[in-house]
Parts: structure tokens; sequence; C-alpha cells
């Protein structure tokens, strides 16, 4: 799946292992950085978190479409409020 597919279908939340800091991916300035058709697989090495510095990243999908999605999107994002 490239960029720009996962855009239109999903939303993705990176948490970082360590200090369990997640943000949701900011996909359209991911394509500006590498382009519409760049692989989504080859994203993960590229993150860092902005809390520790560290590149042990989790990658969450959560369908748009779900009709769950904004509740547990919130819900990951809340737990990982800066301290």
């Amino acid at each position: 799946m490239n960029l720009l597919e996962a855009n239109e279908q999903l939303y993705y939340i990176a948490s970082c292992d360590p200090c369990k800091r997640a943000v949701e991916i900011d996909l359209a300035a991911m394509i500006q950085r590498f382009g519409w058709d760049y692989d989504l697989d080859k994203l993960r090495p590229h993150l860092r978190c902005t809390r520790c510095g560290r590149r042990r990243i989790i990658i969450t999908t959560l369908w748009k479409q779900a009709t769950t999605t904004t509740s547990l999107k919130a819900q990951i994002l809340k737990g990982s409020e800066p301290r």
C-alpha cells in the first residue's frame, strides 16, 4: 500500500515503545516528503519519537469507516499525553 492509498482508508498512530508517546501520523506531510507512491512499509525507519528521540516506533492502523474508530483513536492518543 502506498501513502496515497493509506491516507484515504486508514488512520495511522505512531507509538513510541519505550516512553509510550502516541501521535497520529500526518500522512499529508509524509506524502510531501517522500511522494504519494512511497511504500508504507518503508515509513517506520524514518520515524523518531519527539519526546525521547528513540526510533522504536509501533504503528497502529485504524479504519476510517469503523464506527468505533473515533473513540478508539481518542483513547490511544489520550494515553500518551505529555507528562
